[in-house]
């Protein structure tokens, strides 16, 4: 399996207004309150997971983002992963980067998926957050 753990890089973002928060329980990260950049450059708000390979074999792991329950298809493109795959040598981690850039000033919410190559196991967890436009 694919184990994920949640490393807060928000303090050092003059995008974000409040502090990120990871929820066990009911597996949902948010990105708390965002603004949104004017410029094209700007990538967003930057979280990393922590995603580790617990086996004795290498693991490739692919990462995409879905709609996810109460979002809209549009919430999505204002989510965006990289790398889209690791190859995660025995008993490693990798980071994975999930920027969020907000368009509007709403509630946005989008599904991550890590997915191991040539197994049924995957993780789906659900990230989310508001955001502000500036004018």
């Amino acid at each position: 399996g694919v184990n994920n753990k949640v490393t807060s890089k928000t303090a050092g973002n003059s995008n974000a207004l409040g502090k990120a928060v990871f929820a066990e329980e009911d597996v949902l990260f948010n990105y708390g309150n965002v603004i949104s950049s004017t410029t094209e450059a700007d990538k967003g708000t930057v979280e990393k997971f922590k995603v580790t390979n617990p086996t004795k074999v290498n693991s490739v792991v692919s990462f995409e983002l879905a709609t996810s329950n109460g979002g809209s298809p549009d919430d999505v493109s204002c989510f965006t992963v990289q790398p889209s795959s690791w190859d995660i040598p025995a008993h490693e981690y990798r980071f994975v980067s999930v920027y969020f850039r907000p368009k509007e000033m709403k509630p946005y919410r989008c599904s991550f998926k890590a997915s191991v190559a040539d197994s049924h196991e995957s993780q789906d967890k659900p990230t989310g957050g508001t955001g502000s436009q500036m004018a």
